[in-house]
């Protein structure tokens, strides 16, 4: 059916119920149904297949469709499209994921009869968005105008002439997707949006809209979210506050770090032979809890086993640069003067959160060191924690000091690696392999021990590295895969043959 084609006459009835009563029709025959003849049901039968192939939900109009422009994007090959069409029928979203990620990057669009399943996968998602739009083409953009199910999808490939009025009028579903696009080329014209409706928005509502601030968020933000620190919801403080915790240089920042200050104060103590501590630390908690720490959303009332002022320097510390509060100390020492302290508990746990929201790397490794060295009762117990959201180099950096350590088993150091965020370049997957290497154990692992970390890391692997995983898992297991890992495995065969397809 060409793109440029009038439409049809319309159908009371959707295109899969039309196929169901023709097929009815063609098992009584044509001459005992009463109906139409063999000919226009096969027509019929014919015309509602391709219109349910194309995604159709609603009625057609009599109106002419519009014009489908001209392709400008060439085509991804044969062989990655039926790649496509085979992962959205699997379901797994981080190949599909992938795959678009090497579409967009070559500039290619997908081809025309993956269309449907695709705008289907992406909508609703509004992380997918960024992935489907680059290679749709234009078939993909017109299709999904015509069908109201996909074209929020689309709508969010551009601003419209004026976003204020669109704003304005907008169902909060539609009002996310323009203030993801405003964040994207327009980030300017963000607090204009949200200042225009917030009297008449919900608390959730605003919440959601200051939390896709987290799109493009720059210093240029600041004012703005330092001003939803007035707004009357907890829930709007909370979101403008963890962006704002998020800008080293931000005014927030700056009022949690001289908070710290004023409450932790440390000395390094004199070289000697008689002196082990190379840190004496000293802790004021917070007196009283007052408008301030409301406004800068801090919560009052503590976890249980925590108490109330110290659940409140945990939470000022987490929003401190490491660097800011102890300056060239050694982390270690620092962490062990802490270890001494009744805040030994407290205050290693603010420091995980800090340098993860920070990117300080050597405050990151030294507190999973610091965990990995306290006293443990069972076999994961005070295991160190990896926080989430680090970038890969961030969190290898982290779990390749914990793998190296020989107090970690086979078991352990594999599921350590499974969590380093995805993809993972060549370089880091070799490295990570020769660490997991050296933790071969004697004996054949247990496959439901180790299955599910081989599962995860098959999914980050860079592809290149297939053999050299292949190689140790079939050493570990001395050939006699269990179904699980040769699952893993072919997995990432198939990854590799997606990646040489778009390379050939």
């Amino acid at each position: 059916m060409s793109a440029s084609t009038s439409a049809l006459p319309p159908s009371p009835t959707s295109p899969t119920a039309r196929l169901r009563d023709l097929a009815a029709a063609t098992l009584l025959g044509a001459d005992r149904s009463g109906g139409d003849s063999a000919a226009k049901i096969a027509t019929d039968a014919a015309i509602a297949g391709a219109m349910s192939r194309a995604g159709y939900r609603g009625s057609i109009a009599h109106a002419p469709l519009p014009p489908c422009p001209s392709e400008q994007l060439q085509s991804v090959s044969a062989a990655s499209s039926a790649t496509l069409a085979r992962l959205l029928a699997d379901g797994d979203p981080v190949l599909v994921e992938e795959w678009l990620t090497l579409a967009k990057l070559r500039n290619l669009r997908i081809g025309h009869s993956s269309l449907p399943a695709l705008l289907d996968w992406g909508v609703g998602r509004a992380a997918r968005t960024p992935l489907v739009l680059p290679v749709l083409g234009a078939r993909g953009t017109w299709l999904a105008s015509l069908n109201p199910s996909w074209s929020a999808l689309v709508g969010a490939t551009s601003l419209p002439a004026d976003p204020v009025a669109a704003w304005s009028t907008s169902a909060t579903s539609d009002r996310l997707l323009l203030l993801t696009a405003v964040r994207r080329e327009r980030p300017e014209l963000a607090p204009q949006l949200l200042a225009s409706t917030a009297k008449e928005d919900g608390a959730d509502e605003r919440r959601r809209f200051i939390a896709l601030f987290e799109v493009g968020l720059s210093p240029e933000d600041e004012a703005f979210l330092e001003s939803s620190l007035d707004d009357r919801s907890k829930l709007v403080r909370e979101a403008g506050a963890t962006l704002l915790a998020s800008l080293p240089n931000s005014a927030y920042v700056q009022r949690m770090t001289a908070r710290a200050l004023n409450a932790v104060q440390f000395q390094e103590a004199k070289k000697g032979l008689l002196r082990k501590k190379s840190v004496a630390l000293a802790i004021a908690l917070p007196k009283t809890w007052d408008a301030a720490f409301e406004r800068d959303a801090l919560e009052q009332k503590p976890p249980s086993g925590i108490g109330e002022r110290a659940w409140w320097l945990q939470q000022i510390i987490a929003r401190t640069p490491p660097a800011s509060l102890f300056g060239t100390t050694p982390p270690d020492a620092i962490l062990q003067a802490i270890s001494d302290s009744e805040y030994s508990d407290t205050l290693p746990a603010a420091l995980r959160e800090s340098a993860a929201r920070f990117g300080d790397i050597a405050w990151s490794i030294a507190v999973a060191q610091h965990e990995l060295n306290l006293p443990r009762k069972g076999k994961s117990d005070n295991l160190p924690t990896v926080p989430a959201g680090l970038s890969t180099d961030h969190a290898a950096s982290i779990i390749h000091t914990l793998i190296a350590d020989d107090r970690f088993n086979c078991e352990t150091s594999w599921a350590y690696a499974a969590g380093i965020p995805r993809p993972w370049p060549l370089a880091l997957s070799h490295s990570t392999l020769t660490l997991l290497a050296k933790k071969k154990p004697k004996a054949v692992p247990q496959w439901y021990e180790i299955g599910p970390a081989i599962e995860d890391i098959s999914r980050s692997i860079h592809p290149d590295a297939s053999q050299a995983l292949d190689a140790l898992l079939r050493t570990m297991f001395k050939d006699d895969l269990p179904p699980s890992i040769t699952k893993s495995l072919d997995r990432l065969t198939l990854r590799s043959d997606m990646h040489k397809e778009f390379h050939s």
